[in-house]
Protein backbone atom coordinates (compact mmCIF):
# COMPACT_ATOMS: atom_id res chain seq x y z
CA UNK A 1 0.00 0.00 0.00
CA UNK A 2 1.10 3.57 -0.58
CA UNK A 3 1.31 6.64 1.12
CA UNK A 4 0.80 9.76 -0.52
CA UNK A 5 2.96 12.61 1.24
CA UNK A 6 1.04 15.26 3.47
CA UNK A 7 0.10 18.22 1.84
CA UNK A 8 1.69 21.32 1.53
CA UNK A 9 -0.02 23.84 3.18
CA UNK A 10 -0.11 27.09 0.49
CA UNK A 11 0.11 30.68 1.19
CA UNK A 12 -1.64 32.91 -0.92
CA UNK A 13 0.86 35.58 -2.67
CA UNK A 14 0.63 38.99 -1.31
CA UNK A 15 -1.41 41.21 -3.88
CA UNK A 16 -1.81 44.48 -1.67
CA UNK A 17 0.49 45.36 1.64
CA UNK A 18 -0.69 48.49 3.71
CA UNK A 19 1.66 51.08 5.28
CA UNK A 20 2.45 49.51 8.03
CA UNK A 21 3.21 46.27 6.55
CA UNK A 22 5.66 47.48 3.96
CA UNK A 23 7.80 49.62 6.30
CA UNK A 24 8.11 46.26 8.41
CA UNK A 25 8.66 43.92 6.02
CA UNK A 26 9.84 45.45 2.83
CA UNK A 27 11.67 48.93 3.05
CA UNK A 28 14.28 47.48 5.52
CA UNK A 29 15.45 45.53 2.32
CA UNK A 30 15.13 47.88 -0.47
CA UNK A 31 18.13 49.88 -1.37
CA UNK A 32 16.88 53.27 -1.05
CA UNK A 33 18.24 56.19 -3.77
CA UNK A 34 20.79 58.77 -2.30
CA UNK A 35 19.46 61.70 -4.18
CA UNK A 36 16.62 62.45 -6.67
CA UNK A 37 12.77 63.48 -5.37
CA UNK A 38 10.97 61.08 -3.26
CA UNK A 39 7.22 59.78 -4.41
CA UNK A 40 4.32 61.92 -3.52
CA UNK A 41 2.60 58.76 -3.35
CA UNK A 42 4.64 56.92 -0.93
CA UNK A 43 7.08 54.13 -1.53
CA UNK A 44 4.41 51.30 -0.44
CA UNK A 45 1.84 52.86 -3.37
CA UNK A 46 4.30 52.12 -6.00
CA UNK A 47 5.31 48.97 -4.61
CA UNK A 48 1.54 47.92 -4.37
CA UNK A 49 1.34 48.76 -8.06
CA UNK A 50 4.31 46.60 -8.96
CA UNK A 51 2.40 43.93 -6.79
CA UNK A 52 -0.66 44.31 -9.12
CA UNK A 53 1.35 44.67 -11.81
CA UNK A 54 2.89 41.24 -11.55
CA UNK A 55 -0.08 39.02 -10.39
CA UNK A 56 -2.43 38.98 -12.99
CA UNK A 57 0.41 39.11 -15.61
CA UNK A 58 -0.68 42.29 -16.97
CA UNK A 59 0.83 44.89 -19.16
CA UNK A 60 1.48 48.08 -16.94
CA UNK A 61 -0.91 50.56 -19.37
CA UNK A 62 -3.50 48.63 -18.32
CA UNK A 63 -3.47 49.38 -14.57
CA UNK A 64 -6.28 50.53 -12.09
CA UNK A 65 -4.10 53.55 -11.07
CA UNK A 66 -5.82 56.34 -8.84
CA UNK A 67 -6.71 59.50 -9.77
CA UNK A 68 -5.42 62.31 -7.49
CA UNK A 69 -7.80 65.39 -6.17
CA UNK A 70 -7.68 66.92 -9.62
CA UNK A 71 -8.71 64.04 -11.61
CA UNK A 72 -5.24 62.81 -12.75
CA UNK A 73 -3.83 59.52 -12.41
CA UNK A 74 -1.43 59.69 -9.33
CA UNK A 75 1.34 58.36 -10.97
CA UNK A 76 2.17 57.19 -14.65
CA UNK A 77 2.71 54.11 -16.00
CA UNK A 78 6.15 54.05 -17.36
CA UNK A 79 7.26 55.15 -13.67
CA UNK A 80 6.16 51.74 -12.41
CA UNK A 81 7.72 49.72 -15.10
CA UNK A 82 10.95 51.79 -14.63
CA UNK A 83 11.34 50.81 -10.38
CA UNK A 84 10.36 47.21 -11.86
CA UNK A 85 12.74 46.97 -13.78
CA UNK A 86 15.33 48.41 -11.28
Amino acid sequence: MTKFAAKSVNTKIPVQLNENEFEQFILPYLSMPIRGPEYKIGYWKVFNYILKFLYPGMQCKQLPIEKNANGDPEIHHTVIFKQYGK
